[in-house]
C-alpha cells in the first residue's frame, strides 16, 4: 500500500512510503505499528492520538481495514491564524 505523510510527519520520514505488510488487509492500528517500528523517531507522533488516518478522502478509525491496493494519508495537527 501506499502511504502519504504531511507536516511535521513528512519532516521525519519522508512525504510518500511504500508499504508491504505481508497480509492481505491490515487495520490502520496496525499500520501505525509498523511504521513506528520502522521510523522510531517517528513512533511517538504516528502512535499518539492527535494523528489522522485518510483512506479515500475519508477519515477512518484505528479498526478500518486497509486494502493492499489502498492509499493511507497521515495528517498530523495543524495550527493556523
Amino acid at each position: 500500500m501506499n502511504v502519504r505523510f504531511y507536516g511535521c510527519l513528512a519532516d521525519l520520514v519522508g512525504q510518500e512510503e511504500l508499504v508491504d505488510l505481508d497480509a492481505a488487509s491490515c487495520s490502520v492500528a496496525e499500520l501505525r505499528s509498523a511504521i513506528a517500528r520502522r521510523y522510531p523517531e517517528a513512533g511517538a507522533e504516528i502512535q499518539g492520538g492527535r494523528v489522522r488516518a485518510c483512506v479515500g478522502d475519508v477519515i477512518v478509525g484505528e479498526g478500518h481495514r486497509i486494502g493492499a491496493g489502498d492509499t493511507v494519508e497521515f495528517f498530523p495537527p495543524v495550527s493556523g491564524g
